[in-house]
Order: C-alpha cells, then structure tokens, then sequence
C-alpha cells in the first residue's frame, strides 16, 4: 500500500533539503538557455531565428546604357524567434558604380518569426561590360551568421536576330517568286554589319527594299544593306526564287556583323521542297503526224514526280474534245484509271501510260485535249494538245532489241549487271513500202537516280546505255519513215534488268541542291565506306576511295576481297562497293564522309543495300550539312544477312 510522507517526519525532512539545491540548480539552468539581453544570440534550435533570402542571387537581364532595372528581394525568417539583421551593404565590384540601394534597403532591421521584409536594388549599366554586386547581411542565425545575395549582369552588346530558313514552296522552272525577311538588332548596343553574302546557287538572288517604301516596290530596291542598326532597328531582305528546273534546291545568305555570338549568321533558302512536283515528257503537245487509216498508233507519256521528298497523287486523266474517239487511253501501265483511285508516285520517280490514235479517214485531221491532274496545286490541271492526220501510206514497223557490249546474245527482256553497257539495237526495223527515215529511242523507266542516259544520241539506230544502277530500265523505240510516218502498232520496248551478282551490293548517290550543272570542278564530293569490324573508318580495314581493294579474309584468294567499283568526286554517283564470300560471325560497317563541298552548301545522300542480288534496305535522300560530316548508315552481320540500321550523322570520323 502506497503511504505518502508527511512533511514532520523525518524521512520529509531529508527529501527537502535534497529537492531544494536541486530545484535551484534547475532554475539556473533555465535561465542559462533564455534569451539575454533580449538579442537572441544564444538560441539554438526550434526557438532560433533562421534566415531565407529569395531569390538567393539574382541575373540582371540585358540592360541599355543609362537605364535602370531594378531586382526585388525577399527576406523571411523561418525560424521561432525574432531574425536580426546587425549590418546589411551593398558592396558594387565594379570599376565604375552601376548598382543602386532601393526601397526597402535598411543598415539594421528586426524580422519577427514568421514574417518577411522586400527590399529592391537597382541596375543602372555606364557601360557594355558586365557588371557584379553583392548584397552582405549578418544576422543571428545561428547555422548563417553571414549571407551574401550575388548580383550579376551579362555581357551587353548588339544582337542579330532573323528567320534562320526561308522556304518557298512550289515554283514552276523559269519563273520566279519573291519573299520578304526581316533582320534586327535585338540587343543593346548597336549592330555593325561588314558583310551580306549569297551563296553561289544561281536559283537565288537577293535585293534590299528602300526603308519607308511600299514592299510591294520593287522599283525601289537597291544592293546597299543598312551598315548599322540601332538596338531595336530591323532591315528587310527580299530574295528572290527563279529555278531554272523544277528540282528542290537550296541555298544560303551569309551575314558578318560584329555581334560577339554570332558574327557570321546564315540564313537558309530552300525552294521546291516539301511540294509535289509534276514532269510531263511530251511537254504541251503531242503530235502523231500522218499515221495509217486503221491503224493504231501509240505514244508512251511519262510523268515524273520532281520532288525528291512528298509523294504526287495523280486523281484525273481524260481526253475531251475528241469527236469520233479517234484518240484513247491505255492507263494499265499505271496500275488502274486515276479517276477510280488516286496514284501514287514516289518521290524522284516515273509512271507511264499510253495515249492511242486511230485515224477513220486517210485525208482528215485530228485533234483532242488530254488533261492530267494531280496534287500539284502549280502544274495542274496539265493540258496537252493531241493532234494527228490519216493517211493512205502503211506505217513502218519498230523492232528493238538489245544486248550487252562485246556481246552477242540479244533479247528483248534481259538481265544484266550494274554498270555494264547495253546496245540497243533497231537495225530490224522495216517500212513495207518505204524505207525508215529516222529512230527516237525514250528511256520509259530507270531506277530511282539514275544518270543514264542514250548516248551518242537517242536519235541514231543503235545507241549504248550505260546501267549506272542496280533496278530496271525500260526503253522505247519509235521509227518514222522517209513521209513522217510514225510506226503503229504494238510498242517495240526493251526491258532491262540490272541485278548485282555479288553477295553484298553497297550503292551511293546524292543531289546537291546548290549544283545545278555537276562539273569536276563545280560539284560536291561524297565518298562511300566499308568498314571491316577489326578495322577504322577512313583507314586500314576500311573500303573507299583510298584504299580501293584491300586484302581481306584469305589472303590467298582474291574471291573474299571487296572492292570500291567507281569513285565520283563530283557529280552526284554512283559509288558501288561490291564484296562476295563476307567472314563468317562479323558485322561489317556502311558509311558516308562528306568529303568536300567546296563552298556549294548540303548535300542529300541515298544508300541502298543489296543482299544476294535483292534490295534489302535503303535510306533515302538523308540531309548531310557541309564537307566533314560523317553519316554511319549501317552495319551487315554475316552469315545471317541481315541490315541493322544505325543512320547517326556526326562531325569527323566516328572513333572506334
């Protein structure tokens, strides 16, 4: 049972005198740890003041000379007791004072627990310089007995700011389009421009409107560009767009100024990219001349999408104004009437349909108007004149063949290898009563960046075609005779197929927009590379054009050894690199250095991969910036034969 003491007993005594020296100890103890003074320099813990400043520096922004900016700042205290603020300076580090106190700026303060205080400072730049301040505090906050605020400013100065590309879309070859871009000063000090420069792409040209005239003046135009601009000054550019084809092409204004982070500014120009592009070989008339009565003629028509990029969608071919139907259609070749269905035609490819005529009479004159139309909103609808007379005399006879140079063999559906060279051959040809008078060979089909062409000419009896590339080719020939009479009947074609006999087949073609005529000495110079897993791009164990024919796998048997066919320093390929009896368990490397420009600007790349003779993997027109630029297409594991695509485009050689 509990029994508390009683104060007169004894044992109460004792518990007394003990608890009261240790009841003042405590006392004194507690008094120890209060505040003293009042000041609160002494406390720790939950009950100490803590100090946050916001933001804790602070970067001026761009600030004309003579202008002010001001920062504001805030102070809390955090903490649970009062924050003193004992001193608090604006220390300015600059040669020349650019920074001021502001409202709110105070020597001492006092900030009670949970409370704020804002004060300001300002920025008032003498010069184009940066600039640096601090703001100093000490405080009693036991964990920052000192806070300092950094106060910064940037680098002044002119700055040129503008449209980085101008893009026209699509312009019809021989005319020409205009578009106005701006050019200003968006820093703050003034822009000196030294130099505006054109790149050498004659598709473009540019102008300078007069400040303060209509736009739309081109009379007013004049080659002189403001040399200095204000901060907030701006100036117009007119440039100018006149293809002389209906390829894409691009180019660039170059603009040198004394802005400190970018002196020399480009702007990109880019034309007839991005826009279906349509190409009619008969151009706006196609005249069959006398043709026989009761007899068919026929004529092939190729359209050609000239965009290297968006596919041209064909929705209409008709034929109007055609009493009689003395003229027809045949759209199988196209795969189906495009009133039905549009068709499609891939980018920098070709589709043919037929147009027929069958004269009734031997002494009338024809005439109709075929239309095409199609998704290009400049070239469409495409009208051509149809025109045609009958006559009594019996059309010639077209008969052609082909056979591979130094050959014998001829045939009218061949196959053949890439950059072997065919004879075409229309010596057979006959005029039942007459003789033939001249011969029009029309290459119908050609593999996507084909160069080829018929060469000495397409008007002689047998003319070469050199197959620059692996796919097929596709020639007509057309006879007249000695009355201008055009062979009828059934087309005479020869069907080409280029099929590469090696295991691997590498092929590289390109486009320079800048490069309208391709020379040696005015064209751009890609080169293509085959890289052996033990070996180094642009190296030993690397296929290009500086080491054309390395000795790999078995160094006894040429038969495992690769070979660089042709290299193209101008022109736009192909480049063909070949390899037959690849090692065993290795993954080789395909890539493309860009290897001059010289100064003509980007260039498109296509790489396409053949495996045992078939199309196994292809990039298409992969945009290759300048001279330096290296563009790891892929990589072939052996003996699975399959393509792994990399596509990484970086400057230099990639390190291995």
């Amino acid at each position: 049972m509990f029994n508390p003491l009683l104060p007169h007993t004894p044992s109460a005594g004792r518990l007394s005198s003990i608890l009261l020296p240790l009841a003042m100890m405590l006392l004194v103890g507690t008094l120890g740890c209060g505040e003293e003074d009042g000041d609160g320099d002494n406390l720790s813990g939950l009950d100490a003041p803590s100090i946050l400043v916001s933001p804790s520096s602070f970067n001026f922004p761009d600030t004309p000379i003579g202008e002010r900016e001001t920062a504001t700042l805030i102070i809390s205290n955090t903490g649970g007791s009062v924050l003193n603020i004992t001193e608090m300076e604006l220390v300015d580090e600059s040669p020349s004072p650019q920074f001021r106190r502001g409202q709110g700026f105070l020597s001492t303060l006092q900030i009670p627990s949970g409370e704020s205080h804002e004060f300001s400072v300002s920025y008032i730049p003498v010069s184009p310089d940066p600039a640096r301040a601090e703001v100093r505090m000490r405080t009693n906050d036991p964990d920052n007995a000192e806070v300092i605020v950094e106060l910064n400013t940037p680098q002044l100065g002119p700055q040129i700011f503008g449209n980085q590309a101008v893009r026209f879309n699509r312009v019809p070859a021989g005319e020409e389009a205009w578009t106005l871009t701006t050019i200003q000063n968006i820093g703050t000090t003034p822009l000196s421009i030294s130099q505006i420069l054109l790149g050498r792409n004659s598709d473009f040209d540019i102008a300078f409107p007069t400040p303060g005239a209509d736009p739309a003046d081109l009379e007013s135009d004049t080659d002189q560009w403001p040399e200095v601009l204000e901060p907030g000054e701006a100036f117009d550019i007119r440039i100018w767009f006149r293809p002389i084809n209906n390829n894409p092409s691009s180019g660039e204004v170059t603009i040198l100024s004394n802005d400190p982070n970018r002196s020399t500014f480009s702007l990109e120009l880019i034309g007839n990219s991005g826009s279906p592009c349509m190409e009619v070989n008969q151009g706006e008339v196609l005249d069959f001349g006398a043709s026989s009565a009761g007899q068919v003629g026929r004529r092939s028509v190729v359209i050609t999408n000239c965009s290297a990029e968006t596919p041209l969608e064909l929705t209409n071919i008709f034929l109007s104004e055609n009493p009689n139907s003395i003229f027809d259609l045949n759209l199988d070749p196209l795969g189906g009437d495009p009133d039905d269905a549009p068709v499609s035609i891939a980018p920098s490819r070709s589709a043919t349909f037929q147009v027929l005529f069958a004269p009734i009479s031997e002494t009338a004159s024809y005439e109709a108007k075929l239309t095409i139309e199609s998704n290009d909103t400049v070239a469409s609808p495409y009208e051509i004149a149809l025109l045609g007379e009958g006559t009594d005399n019996e059309c010639p006879v077209a008969v052609a063949e082909g056979r591979i140079l130094n050959t014998t063999r001829t045939f009218t559906e061949g196959t053949a290898l890439p950059l072997n060279t065919i004879e075409l051959l229309g010596g057979s040809s006959f005029d039942p009563d007459g003789q033939i008078d001249f011969y029009e060979w029309t290459i119908l089909e050609a593999p996507e960046n084909s160069q080829a062409r018929l060469s000495p000419s397409p008007n002689i009896v047998d003319p070469t075609l050199y197959l620059d590339l692996a796919g097929t080719y596709v020639v007509e020939l057309m006879v007249y005779d000695n009355q201008g009479v055009a062979s009828c009947g059934e087309p005479a074609t020869v069907t080409i197929q280029a099929i590469p006999e090696d295991d691997v087949h590498i092929q590289l073609v390109w486009d320079a927009p800048g490069v309208a005529n391709p020379t040696p000495d005015a064209g751009v110079d890609l080169d293509l590379h085959y890289l052996h897993p033990s070996g180094r791009w642009n190296g030993d164990g690397s296929v290009y054009w500086n080491n054309r024919f390395p000795n790999w796998g078995n160094t006894e048997d040429e038969r495992d050894d690769p070979r660089l066919d042709i290299d193209d320093t101008c022109c736009g390929g192909p480049e063909n690199i070949n390899h037959s009896n690849p090692e065993s368990g290795l993954e080789y490397g395909v890539g493309v250095y860009y290897f001059t420009d010289r100064g003509l600007g980007a260039a498109y790349a296509t790489v396409r991969i053949y495996i045992r003779g078939e199309l196994r993997f292809q990039l298409r027109n992969t945009y290759m910036p300048s001279e330096g630029y290296f563009w790891h297409v892929a990589n072939i594991r052996w003996p699975s034969t399959d393509v792994y695509r990399r596509d990484v485009i970086d400057f230099g050689f990639p390190v291995q």
